[in-house]
């Protein structure tokens, strides 16, 4: 999987968030920005997972159709700031 060099970013569904977190074995992305979710419900647990491997990326919550994975609206989990 290719991403940009500076601002890196996943767009993905909630329930295949586990591919690029530690639960689905995969190795970090240590540049990771954003992560835009978007189909499915957003849980605790997803964000959970998310943040234990990237704990400074933003979660965007993106709400939408799920059929067309357009968003209409969104909410936006900041990044945790650095110690």
């Amino acid at each position: 999987m290719d991403f940009p060099s500076d601002d890196e970013y996943i767009h993905t569904s909630p329930p295949e968030s586990p591919v690029f977190t530690s639960d689905g074995g995969a190795d970090p992305i240590p540049t990771l920005h954003n992560a835009f979710l978007i189909g499915e419900i957003l849980t605790k647990c997803d964000c959970l997972s998310v943040r234990s491997l990237y704990p400074r990326t933003r979660i965007i919550n993106m709400y939408g159709s799920p059929e067309t994975q357009r968003a209409v609206s969104y909410f936006s989990i900041e990044a945790r700031p650095q110690a």
